[in-house]
């Protein structure tokens, strides 16, 4: 902490996107629940909430100046939770079946039997990924259960100069063992790896369509204009102005656009609502997204048509005549 590049320091038994599922049995004391109340836990210090900016909805924070914030360590080397503070998040306040977090503050809890006094409520965050509902949480303040070392370091800090820095102080303690570390934002990150590499794909794919529908476009386009160069030649000396030719030959090609955008719809809602089932925090699906991908799509159409029906369209009649 000492480092002029770090703000904060931390120790825990776990960290955002690798922390376990061991849970405690929780019950109010004088309170009969149909069924056993379970909640995860985790060990933090002192320090856990500053470093990760966690703010406190009632409460108070664990502090050095209070006995019972700390877990000890019985004789048979086991945590006694008897007078032990503990902190919980907004999911583990509602199954207590706290009404707020304010009455929830210096209530006596019972876990795996043994009594906690409720000293501070914080808000629900995730630890896991979007995929995963965010459980309900007990903070305790255990020496015994950390595993790991949170490093909060200043925005400008090198990154790697901070890491060798760390590693340095490390072997002052641990010589025989390299250090492991990882950043958070990597972390979170390899929960959504899947999911990227999902997306890249299915945007390769994408568009490798759209340059074939396109080239099958332009093609067609060409063959029909073509097709068209005598029609097209007697509708302009029957008064029909460039504006109207090139108005009937893109109608023409927008129409199928159009109805292939009314097929596609049910089709991509189906599979995007699918796909965002697997999360439990998600977007909701709004037509917008569909009408905005029409409204690209028929664009994409009429822009690579537009070309020839504009060349067509301004030639001069005497010349469509005589095309044979």
């Amino acid at each position: 902490k000492n480092l002029p590049s770090v703000d904060e320091v931390s120790f825990s038994s776990a960290v955002p996107g690798d922390i376990g599922g061991i849970n405690l049995i929780v019950s109010i004391p004088g309170q009969q629940t149909a069924e056993p109340i379970f909640i995860q836990y985790m060990d933090i210090d002192y320090d856990y909430l500053k470093t990760y900016d966690m703010k406190l909805l009632a409460g108070r924070d664990f502090s050095r100046d209070r006995g019972q914030d700390q877990m000890s360590v019985s004789d048979n080397n086991r945590a006694a939770l008897t007078n032990t503070s503990v902190i919980i998040n907004e999911g583990a306040l509602l199954r207590l079946a706290f009404n707020s977090p304010e009455q929830a503050i210096g209530k006596i809890i019972l876990a795996n039997g043994r009594p906690m006094e409720v000293i501070g409520v914080v808000p629900d965050i995730n630890f896991r990924s979007l995929k995963d509902t965010i459980r309900p949480l007990l903070f305790r303040n255990n020496p015994s259960g950390h595993n790991n070392l949170t490093i909060a370091y200043k925005r400008g800090t090198d990154p790697q100069t901070l890491v060798q820095d760390v590693e340095n102080i490390w072997k002052q303690f641990v010589p025989s063992d390299p250090a492991n570390h990882q950043f958070l934002d990597e972390n979170i990150a390899r929960q959504y790896a899947g999911d990227q590499k999902k997306g890249t794909m299915f945007a390769a794919f994408a568009a490798l369509a759209i340059i074939v529908a396109c080239l099958g476009l332009y093609g067609l386009a060409a063959f029909t204009a073509e097709m068209r160069t005598k029609e097209i030649g007697i509708r302009k000396v029957m008064g029909a102005t460039v504006m109207d030719i090139v108005k009937l030959l893109v109608w023409q090609f927008s129409k199928p656009v159009i109805i292939a955008n009314l097929i596609a719809w049910p089709v991509a809602f189906y599979v995007a609502q699918d796909y965002l089932n697997g999360f439990q925090y998600r977007i909701d699906l709004s037509p917008s997204y569909f009408i905005i991908a029409g409204v690209l799509t028929l664009t994409i159409a009429l822009a690579t048509v537009t070309w020839h029906a504009v060349k067509v369209a301004a030639a001069k009649p005497i010349n469509a005549l005589r095309y044979e």
